[in-house]
């Protein structure tokens, strides 16, 4: 949780370690507002790197100080020189927009050249999913009490050596050449700029780096010369995929245990020296992750469920003699047992009746040759959280197409795994974007992602085959244009279990650092599960006065943690400020209150409205989806939007072909024709 910090003058130097300081709170404080947090005058010098190596996928592997979680922490005046370091400073803190900034100014940095200060500070120009640390003015010498330094921070766009990464705020065209490009940290084009990629010209991308898309991308290339998109070839030996071989666990099909790649689960007891199933019903991705990269195989491919084992009776369940405790994985341990216990308040174990349903885990084969690792994609989103260019803000309901962005003959191999999470390789968030000829394969994750598109749509001549997740991944979420706050019941039914990608630019995590929001017409909420339980805060409220507040479910699968924790998961919606004591609660909602709450339309009687969410953890399939919207609406639902996929090939995908789901009184018009799957 959130704490009210003040870390100053102190001396931190010459350790060895893998980071010097890191703030990582992952809940908000729900009984306060902003709550400070300081990091000042202090000495940071001369650490080294413990030399651990690389632990998981390509993110740091050492920092002299880092800051994760739900809370800004103020960074200035500072001494930062760390140069057996691989990273001064990482700005962890996850965001949805460019306005997400973490004050890191009036700071020594161990040199007064810009470029060479952003190579020492890993943040939105390496990984755009993490705040921008706003490092201007810097310090101009390695005093506390030295002049700064001013520069103009809007040149932030890396090209150096056929190298590309960082803020792209000018047009750029990329001309054929003979070697291809290569893209060494995400490349985000800023709104108002278009970045042109010309026929046969190659881009190679580092691993889980893609490219977001603010502003406009052009890539045509033609039959004979596509645009490729690829991985680039590593020649890192300390690679985090298959690691050493474990005897701590194992899988069994049919009673036959062995080496195999899937199964159900059992883990080695060293003290009593038995094998013991596992059927801790909150058994996760994340530890599946864990126990398929234990065993050595690759974590990208990997599924969990559960289900009985037929073989399995009273005399095997009888003889265990100590059951193993819930635990809490983040993903990046390199064995089970390293893993947290899961505190639930409860009970510190679990049972497993003979009769009952059993982890099974599945550890899929890689798309990608051992030389390869998969890259992030391209993330078309809007600039801030609402739609300004949309049909619901064009002087008239009769669509027209106003696309700007467009792919035509490109070839996009290897992406879906940005930042080291499954990532489409073409996203598009509350975007439309012309998309001809383009060929996917070998994503890591689905082929085509659209969420909250609320234009049209026309794929023509695609082929997505060979990828792990589904080849188009289709999540309308047009709500209502309905405000009437004397309706009882929402006109469609909230949707329940989807597959959504981590980390949505565009819309709004519930469990971001902003806590407070302004709202000019609408904005879409939401929250995706992961292991760890969180308790988070939004007070939204209008940018115009007098306007009032409306919350309504689009998606709704919270996990029941009735079993498993004194306090259920829940979201309770307030009619004001959450922080002031007066402001009546409107509504709580969870499994366990049954059903009637999740389909009512929550307006607040001013212009503030606040929400709250407590989890106790769970798989990545819960969470939720909600619009919140201004009253009276202001804008109109397009009602004549299509979405087209014609002429496409959509074959050998790990899931659906074609996987559409709609939250909303309007469904696009869907149209697939002459397509192939």
């Amino acid at each position: 949780m959130e704490k009210e910090l003040l870390i100053e003058s102190n001396n931190i130097k010459d350790n060895s370690a893998v980071f010097g300081i890191e703030f990582n709170l992952q809940s908000h404080a729900n009984q306060f507002g902003l709550v400070p947090a300081y990091f000042r005058k202090n000495i940071v010098l001369n650490n080294r790197d413990i030399g651990a190596g690389q632990k998981f996928g390509y993110q740091p592997t050492s920092y002299a100080i880092g800051i994760r979680g739900v809370q800004l922490v103020n960074v200035t005046r500072n001494i930062f020189e760390n140069p057996n370091l691989q990273f001064e400073l990482l700005t962890g803190v996850l965001t949805g927009s460019v306005d997400n900034k973490i004050n890191v100014g009036n700071n020594w940095w161990g040199t007064t050249e810009v470029n060479e200060i952003q190579k020492r500070i890993f943040d939105f120009d390496d990984w755009n999913g993490y705040a921008i640390a706003d490092f201007n003015p810097y310090l101009g010498s390695s005093n506390i009490d030295s002049e700064v330094i001013r520069f103009n921070n809007r040149d932030q766009l890396v090209f150096i050596d056929g190298q590309i990464g960082g803020r792209l705020y000018n047009n750029l065209k990329l001309s054929r050449r003979a070697e291809p490009y290569v893209v060494s940290s995400d490349l985000t084009v800023m709104h108002g700029a278009t970045l042109f990629i010309d026929p046969g010209v190659v881009l190679e991308f580092y691993p889980s780096v893609g490219i977001l898309v603010l502003g406009d991308l052009v890539a045509q290339g033609t039959k004979e010369d596509p645009v490729t998109m690829r991985p680039a070839k590593i020649f890192d030996e300390r690679r985090f995929r298959r690691q050493a071989k474990s005897i701590l666990s194992r899988f069994c099909v049919d009673g036959k245990c062995g080496k195999r790649n899937e199964g159900f689960l059992e883990t080695y007891n060293v003290t009593t020296e038995q094998w013991v199933p596992i059927c801790d019903a909150r058994f996760t991705e994340r530890n599946a992750q864990v126990v398929c990269k234990e065993l050595g195989y690759s974590t990208l491919n990997v599924y969990t469920t559960f289900g009985p084992r037929l073989e399995m009776g009273p005399t095997q369940t009888s003889h265990i003699r100590s059951w193993p405790h819930s635990l809490e994985c983040v993903g990046t341990e390199a064995l089970l047992l390293d893993c947290e216990y899961r505190l639930n308040g409860y009970v510190d174990n679990y049972k497993c009746p003979y009769d009952g349903n059993f982890v099974y885990v599945y550890c899929g084969p890689e798309a990608l040759p051992s030389n390869e690792d998969h890259w992030g994609g391209i993330r078309f989103s809007i600039r801030n959280f609402e739609t300004v260019d949309s049909p619901l803000n064009r002087p008239t309901l009769s669509y027209i197409s106003t696309e700007s962005s467009r792919l035509e003959n490109v070839n996009i191999v290897g992406a879906g795994v940005l930042h080291n999470e499954k990532s489409a390789a073409v996203q598009l968030v509350q975007r439309e974007v012309q998309m001809d000829h383009v060929t996917i394969t070998n994503s890591a994750s689905h082929g085509v992602e659209v969420v909250g598109v609320t234009g049209s749509l026309a794929f023509n001549e695609m082929i997505i085959k060979n990828n792990m997740g589904v080849g188009v991944n289709f999540l309308s979420l047009t709500g209502e244009s309905a405000g009437d706050t004397d309706v009882k019941k929402l006109g469609y039914d909230p949707l329940q279990k989807i597959d959504m990608s981590y980390g949505i630019f565009g819309m709004v995590d519930m469990c971001d650092t902003n806590k407070q929001m302004e709202i000019e017409n609408r904005i879409l909420l939401y929250y995706k599960y992961d292991n760890q339980p969180v308790d988070c805060v939004k007070i939204f409220s209008s940018r115009h006065y007098g306007k009032q507040i409306g919350f309504r479910l689009l998606q709704f699968n919270l996990f029941d943690g009735s079993r498993y924790a004194a306090q259920p998961d829940t979201i309770k919606i307030y009619d004001g400020d959450v922080f002031n004591l007066t402001s009546p609660e409107l509504s709580t909602i969870g499994w366990h209150l049954g059903t009637d709450n999740i389909t009512k339309f929550y307006v607040s009687s001013y212009d503030t409205l606040s929400v709250i969410l407590h989890t106790v953890g769970g798989s990545g399939e819960y969470g939720f989806i909600a619009e919140v919207v201004t009253l009276p609406i202001s804008h109109p639902t397009v009602r004549d939007s299509q979405h087209n996929i014609s002429y496409s090939e959509i074959s050998y995908n790990g899931k659906e072909g074609i996987s559409y789901r709609s939250a909303g009184e309007i469904t696009p018009a869907i149209t697939v024709r002459y397509t192939r799957e």
